[in-house]
C-alpha cells in the first residue's frame, strides 16, 4: 500500500508544526482536511444497538419455517464478525444444512426453556 505525500501551505513551516499546536495551525490543518484526507470518509452513522441477554449472538437454523437461518446478536462486533460468519458457517446452513463448526451454543432455540418459563 502507498501513500501520497502531502503538502501542508508553505506559510507553515516544519519547525512551525514541530511546536506546540495553537489555533493558527489548527485553523490552517481544519482548513485543509479536504484536501489532506481524500478518500477517507466523512461521515458516520449512528444507532441503537442490539444485545442478547446472554451475551452470545445467535447463529444456526430457525425454529419455524425450513430455510430460514440466524446471524445476529453480536454485541457491537457485528462489522467484524458478520463476514466471517456469513462466509463459514451460514453458508455452509445455506448449502449442506450444517456446519462444520460448533454452533450448537449459539442456535435460537436456547431461548425456548426461559420463554416457557415466563
Amino acid at each position: 500500500m502507498t501513500f501520497r505525500r502531502h503538502r501542508l501551505p508553505a506559510r507553515l513551516t516544519a519547525a512551525e508544526l514541530a511546536t506546540k499546536s495553537d489555533d493558527r495551525v489548527v485553523l490552517v490543518l481544519v482548513q485543509q482536511a479536504d484536501r489532506l484526507l481524500e478518500g477517507v470518509a466523512a461521515e458516520g452513522v449512528a444507532g441503537l444497538e442490539g444485545f442478547v441477554d446472554d451475551g452470545l449472538p445467535v447463529i444456526g437454523p430457525g425454529t419455524g419455517e425450513p430455510g430460514i437461518y440466524h446471524a445476529f446478536g453480536f454485541s457491537t462486533h457485528g462489522f467484524q464478525l458478520g463476514p466471517a460468519v456469513g462466509r463459514r458457517i451460514v453458508a455452509d446452513l445455506v448449502t449442506q444444512g450444517q456446519s462444520n463448526l460448533p454452533i450448537a451454543p449459539f442456535r435460537i432455540d436456547r431461548f425456548a426453556a426461559a420463554v416457557k418459563a415466563s
